[in-house]
């Protein structure tokens, strides 16, 4: 009734959950077959669950927060993150807090759904500060020393790695904000989003 689907019909427990890793998928499926207001309500309901200010990490859900590329070590999970998967009610059913595949592609579901929107300029601008957060994160994210994303736990891994799962996502997301950051005027962030 929310707009949340599961992963999957399978008994095992973890699949019972919506991923906004599948759920990018599951909304392109969605625009695709005429479901365009279910589309719309999965993004407001994965807006609603983006974590909006940085959270500290819970000692039975997850694992120590990343090292921050601008912070250094931190005890907080930072502003603009989607959880691993979560119940249909919100509640975290996850241990993988930062994984950047998953931020990278919700952040991709969240701005493609514009190109199915009735208005679309009026659609990024409600959904704008959490587009902006995410995409934000994911720039700032960044290895100095390759050009890379900065490490971060990536495809249900419980490492902090740095491989295509993450880089891959992240630049594609970032190359679908930028472009719908130039189509609302907002030009200084997808300036900086496309560098």
């Amino acid at each position: 009734s929310n707009g949340a689907i599961v992963a999957s019909i399978s008994r095992q427990p973890p699949y019972g959950l919506d991923w906004p890793r599948d759920g990018a998928f599951f909304n392109i499926a969605l625009e695709l077959s005429n479901q365009s207001a279910l589309a719309e309500q999965r993004a407001e309901l994965y807006d609603s669950w983006q974590l909006k200010d940085p959270t500290p990490n819970e000692f039975l859900l997850g694992f120590e927060p990343p090292l921050d590329p601008d912070l250094g070590e931190v005890d907080t999970y930072p502003a603009g993150i989607w959880e691993n998967n979560y119940y249909a009610d919100g509640l975290v059913g996850g241990l993988i807090r930062f994984e950047i595949d998953n931020i990278g592609f919700a952040l991709f579901m969240m701005v493609s759904h514009a190109g199915w929107a009735q208005d679309p300029t009026a659609y990024l601008e409600r959904r704008w500060s959490s587009i902006a957060l995410a995409a934000e994160l994911l720039t700032r994210w960044k290895d100095s020393d390759n050009n890379l994303h900065f490490p971060a736990q990536e495809d249900d891994q419980f490492s902090y790695t740095q491989t295509l799962h993450g880089a891959i996502t992240t630049y594609g997301s970032l190359m679908l904000a930028a472009r719908a950051g130039e189509l609302i005027g907002q030009t200084e962030q997808a300036v900086r989003w496309g560098e």
